[in-house]
């Protein structure tokens, strides 16, 4: 029989030995065979070597560490009240205030306890990924989600994605043969070639996931209001392979924008520089908000681009429409339509890089509900409509301003995806689709 790896806690040993001390007053003969015998998966060896420190194990129970793995593990924590003090308030803010933990929480809570106790040595603790595991394995505290999301399989995807690299290789970036316009790329080069799509944003970011107890349930308290959890706005970004992230950032609200008060026109014309506003209904890019966008992609882009450009997109309703075609037609823009149920695996903004923005705005937001904790959840109210908006924009352009400084992580977006695929197949192996390490469409 398989035997189960896993190291057992102090409380699990010590009722091992519980067991082991009434098989040696029933007098069984060889209790410890006996024992085995019970209990398949846990060797004799163990049974033997637990029972020499029987009395250990239970001091050490008595003394609380039963949730430790181990109780060598236990015996080497160096800062262990102060780690108490962070689990506790972990633990408060997570069962009585419902508010997010992150890792970063946790470290920052370690260091400001440190410096408040100042323990012998203290100034030598330096947070690290190590640490923060064996805090999290010792106290039993893990990043849960809940969710209930469901994805094609992607094997069904393989012959999508292998069709449509080879359709933008082949189709698009060789198609008007040498001498071509970037000899690295081909018809278009990097710095012509952007990508767009739409992130959805509800007012209650990132509320499925945060670091808890383990068996504890997901509880996080939401601002007051009903809804708030599904999609109030969407942010449509466009990327650009290479050079200046030129193309202002689009946030859509819901609703019609006809009860806009003029403090809040007042914030959205301080932010025009790097956001552009729009209230749509349904806070979704419909054919109006296209045609809308489709001008300031002309006008964010006109002088930076010589030439045509390329813009990649899903295949959404709206930027499939005749009209919104003509016109980037009209602007020199090929369209490069990415296949169906695939933007996960080829859309540079769906893979890599909404993740990234909405965490950031994720953390402005419950670093905001924490300070302001009495406007966010009051019974009576709360923040107006108006105030949450004016917050998200803020936090948007912030975000927005961070990432597109990083041009490295910006590029690989394009890359990882296979929306950068060198003429000569040098880039190839640099396309990452999860669930095939071994991707190659030319095969």
């Amino acid at each position: 029989m398989k035997r189960d790896r896993t190291r057992l806690t102090v409380n699990q040993r010590c009722s091992i030995l519980l067991e082991l001390i009434r098989l040696e007053k029933s007098n069984i003969p060889m209790p410890q065979k006996a024992l085995h015998l019970r209990h398949p998966t846990i060797s004799e060896k163990n049974i033997s070597m637990w029972s020499k420190l029987r009395q250990q194990l239970f001091e050490a129970q008595a003394q609380g560490y039963g949730s430790y793995r181990s109780l060598a593990l236990a015996s080497r924590v160096r800062y262990l009240e102060q780690e108490k003090k962070v689990y506790m308030e972990f633990v408060w803010r997570r069962r009585v205030l419902g508010l997010k933990a992150t890792e970063a929480w946790i470290a920052w809570a370690m260091e400001k306890i440190l410096a408040i106790d100042q323990p012998n040595e203290w100034q030598d603790f330096r947070y690290s990924n190590g640490w923060l595991d064996k805090f999290k394995d010792r106290w039993k505290i893990s990043s849960l989600c809940v969710t209930n999301k469901k994805s094609r399989p992607i094997a069904l995807k393989e012959p999508l994605l292998k069709s449509f690299h080879k359709w933008f290789l082949r189709d698009l970036q060789l198609s008007l043969g040498p001498p071509y316009r970037c000899p690295i790329y081909g018809r278009f080069s990097a710095a012509s070639m952007f990508a767009m799509d739409q992130i959805p944003l509800p007012f209650v970011l990132d509320n499925k996931r945060t670091m808890s107890e383990q068996g504890q349930p997901v509880f996080l308290r939401v601002p007051k209001g009903s809804g708030l959890d599904k999609r109030q706005a969407s942010i449509q970004v466009c990327l650009r392979a290479e050079g200046e992230q030129v193309v202002r950032v689009a946030l859509i609200f819901r609703g019609t924008g006809q009860r806009i008060q003029p403090q809040e026109l007042h914030f959205y014309r301080q932010l025009r520089h790097m956001l552009v506003v729009y209230f749509q209904p349904k806070a979704w890019a419909d054919g109006q908000i296209m045609m809308k966008w489709a001008e300031q992609f002309e006008a964010d882009t006109a002088g930076c681009v010589n030439g045509e450009k390329v813009l990649i997109l899903d295949r959404h309703g709206a930027q499939m429409l005749p009209e919104f075609k003509a016109m980037m037609a009209m602007n020199d823009t090929v369209l490069a339509y990415t296949p169906p149920d695939c933007t996960d695996c080829v859309s540079p903004v769906d893979k890599n890089f909404s993740g990234n923005i909405k965490k950031i705005i994720g953390d402005f937001y419950h670093a905001d509900m924490e300070e302001n904790y009495e406007s966010w959840c009051d019974p009576l109210g709360g923040l107006s409509a108006w105030e949450i908006r004016v917050r998200l924009a803020v936090w948007t352009a912030a975000a927005w301003a961070v990432l597109r400084k990083d041009a490295a992580f910006l590029r690989s977006t394009f890359t990882e995806t296979g929306c950068l695929i060198a003429m000569n197949g040098s880039e190839n192996k640099l396309i990452k689709i999860k669930g095939l390490p071994n991707y190659d469409f030319m095969q």
